[in-house]
């Protein structure tokens, strides 16, 4: 994945780790420019834009 991951990182600037020994299956991610028109600053901040019951 060498190959894959530094394409991936110049792309997007995120880089790909080793894996931790444990799964982590929830992951969110915003642009940040997004989060600033919406005022988005943590988890809790979404719930207005869902329809959560």
């Amino acid at each position: 994945m060498k190959n894959g991951n530094s394409e991936f990182e110049k792309q997007y600037g995120i880089q790909w780790l080793k894996p931790l020994g444990f799964n982590n299956s929830y992951a969110l991610m915003m642009r940040r420019k997004q989060s600033e028109e919406l005022k988005i600053k943590n988890i809790s901040d979404l719930k207005k834009y869902f329809d959560v019951k």
